[in-house]
């Protein structure tokens, strides 16, 4: 689990103390502590049961005690809906009051929109002015009244208001390689630019307001869609490891000797004024990973999620109120750069497990790809595949289906002779038979003979058994072909390609309710009819309804609601589950002694909708109207 953290250094009578402040994650957190003197080493453990806030309360920024707009400023709308433009400073005289007048200017005339008045207290006026987020232009006046006649001082114009986004990473974030100048710009899509370029309208590559392709075209697709002005601030820098994006640990605002990256981003928002107003970070960097350059001495792949982890630390506390993590993971064997290209896309696809709050995609499978980089259109294909999960995270949009790509959760042998080998994903799959040339067992292709998908299930056939501490890999750099004329990726339901995967552990041929088990720390307490937190609730319950085993509460039982005269009966299964890992039957009837028994499957059927979710499904039941009582319960068992 990702954790913020703060480390004091002690004395020989002041102890040292590691502070966390916030996780990013909800789960057991472990706490290792190694001490050495040149002796044996000492090791202490200690483990947290966390629990992450569903939302964090929206923070607001401290404004300057001279802060006024200047022309072209972007407001972040906050998790009300509105931005808030400050207008504070001295005034010198004695008139009457101060006012701030707000008017919309998009229609082609000042129209007034809101006017404030105070009264000078030791000479100082604080203004906090509202707005709504959309198409709109905003112009603000201030100025002195006396005797009941207003004298404007100063007007600020072209403000507006909308979603603020960062991207960060190296050259497929900042998307401008080899591309060439397109000064077009949009006045619904600001920026703040580098070198202290201040506010203008972003473009994709051309001046110091560049955001490049890839955020520009998101950017447009956003607007266009939402009526919504964009500001991205775009702090990639090309060919960089993730460890030249860390911040300075003594002030995360100073370049110091090798954290430039990470502070010039930082403060460009300061300069802009967005610290609280960033809703999403995408991340699209590792193709510089690949090798062994970082200051570990070591293969890259091994410290980038600690990296990771560190930054993003980093940027909770900087850019407090930010939603989201959107992630990318990164091309086979990008820019011809490894050797360890398959083991570092896989720190990336496990990187997600760390936080509640992340999603990853990939850009297989877009056409537009060069070997490195994109081409315009290319970059505008991952636009395209951004801007579905963008909608569904903060426009609230619910998609048909699942718009992330597809990530394996585990891999497991179905039977003791280890010849069949089963994927759980996190989404429904789709078999493609030319992918098996991609599987690698103990890095050994050709040993998978077929292949099929059910649900999120997908089982691989073996041509030979494989050993108890096998591995499997899926895609490696050294054999693909990006130009491959018949396409032998494996894909989700929703026709995205799966995230690759490599040296992944096959799990022993156990029950999904074992595994549960032991995942959930039940130890002694993991009997399928016991119930260790004492909340009433089953362990076996529990793993079918996504509970925790070992923390108190009735919040995942199933709801009951009268619906026409019928009953609606739902409740969230958990992923793992599903058939053939447990049997679950709904029963109703009109009295306790006659039941009428509904089976639960994967999908819908009859009166049963399954509403696909990961790590949960979430089931529904309607039961029609029958007898003037009803009622509904839900029976599990193992097979």
């Amino acid at each position: 689990m990702a954790a913020a953290k703060q480390v004091t250094t002690g004395t020989p009578t002041v102890p040292s103390t590691l502070a966390l402040t916030r996780a990013q994650g909800s789960g057991p957190l472990t706490v290792k502590l190694v001490v050495s003197n040149g002796g044996a080493s000492v090791a202490a453990t200690l483990t947290l049961a966390v629990t992450e806030p569903a939302t964090d309360p929206w923070l607001q920024r401290t404004p300057g005690v001279n802060e006024i707009p200047v022309t072209g400023q972007f407001y972040a709308r906050d998790d009300s809906g509105m931005g808030k433009i400050y207008y504070n400073g001295l005034q010198a005289g004695a008139p009457d009051q101060v006012f701030l007048k707000v008017y919309t200017t998009d229609t082609g005339a000042d129209v007034l929109y809101s006017t404030q008045r105070q009264v000078l207290v030791s000479q100082r006026y604080t203004f906090t002015a509202p707005v709504n987020a959309g198409l709109v232009t905003y112009k603000v006046t201030y100025g002195t009244t006396t005797g009941g006649i207003d004298s404007p001082l100063n007007s600020v114009t072209n403000l507006v208001c909308g979603d603020a986004y960062i991207f960060e990473g190296q050259s497929n974030s900042l998307a401008t390689q080899d591309l060439p100048a397109d000064a077009t710009n949009n006045t619904w899509i600001r920026t703040y630019g580098n070198n202290g370029g201040g506010w203008g309208n972003a473009v994709r590559s051309d001046t110091q307001w560049t955001v490049g392709y890839f955020a520009f075209d998101l950017a447009l697709s956003l607007t266009n869609t939402y009526n919504m002005p964009i500001c991205i601030i775009n702090g990639a820098v090309g060919g960089t490891r993730i460890d030249q994006h860390q911040p300075n640990p003594v002030d995360r605002t100073l370049p110091g000797e090798s954290y430039s990256i990470y502070s010039n981003l930082l403060n460009r928002v300061i300069g802009a004024k967005l610290t609280h107003g960033i809703r999403g970070i995408v991340w699209h960097q590792g193709e510089a990973n690949n090798d062994a350059e970082s200051p570990t001495g070591d293969y890259d792949y091994k410290s980038y999620q600690q990296y990771f982890i560190d930054m993003s630390a980093a940027w909770k506390q900087d850019y407090p109120n930010f939603q989201r993590y959107t992630v990318f993971q990164v091309m086979p064997k990008p820019c011809a750069l490894g050797p360890k290209g398959d083991q570092q896309r896989e720190a990336q696809r496990t990187l997600p497990f760390s936080y509640a709050k992340m999603d990853i995609l990939n850009t297989l499978g877009l056409s537009g790809y060069l070997g490195c980089h994109f081409t315009a259109a290319g970059y505008e294909n991952v636009a395209d595949r951004t801007l579905a999960l963008f909608k569904q995270r903060y426009y609230n949009v619910v998609p048909p289906q699942p718009v992330t790509t597809a990530n394996l959760k585990r891999a497991y042998f179905t039977t003791s002779t280890r010849n069949e080998i089963a994927l759980e994903f996190d989404q429904d799959m789709s078999w493609n038979n030319f992918s098996k040339v991609n599987y690698y067992i103990d890095e050994v292709a050709n040993r998978v003979l077929s292949g099929g998908a059910s649900g999120k299930i997908v089982k691989l056939q073996l041509s030979a058994p494989a050993t108890a501490t096998s591995t499997l890999d899926y895609l490696k750099d050294d054999y693909w072909n990006e130009g491959e004329s018949v396409s032998s990726l494996l894909y989700g339901a929703n026709t995205l390609p799966a995230l690759t995967f490599a040296d992944v552990a096959i799990e022993p041929a156990v029950s999904a309710y074992a595994a549960w088990a032991s995942d959930s720390g039940l130890g002694q307490n993991a009997g399928a009819l016991a119930d260790p937190d004492g909340d009433g609730i089953t362990n076996l319950l529990e793993f079918i309804l996504g509970g925790g085993p070992l923390t108190s509460s009735q919040a995942v039982l199933p709801k009951v609601v009268t619906v026409s005269g019928g009953l609606v009966f739902e409740y969230d299964r958990s992923d793992a589950s599903m058939t053939p890992a447990t049997v679950q039957i709904v029963e109703y009837g009109s009295d306790l002694t006659g039941w009428t028994s509904v089976p639960i499957l994967d999908a819908s059927a009859g009166i049963v909708t399954i509403t696909q979710g990961s790590p949960t499904d979430r089931v529904k039941v309607t039961i029609p109207a029958s007898g003037s009582r009803q009622f509904a319960r839900l029976k599990v068992s193992q097979p």
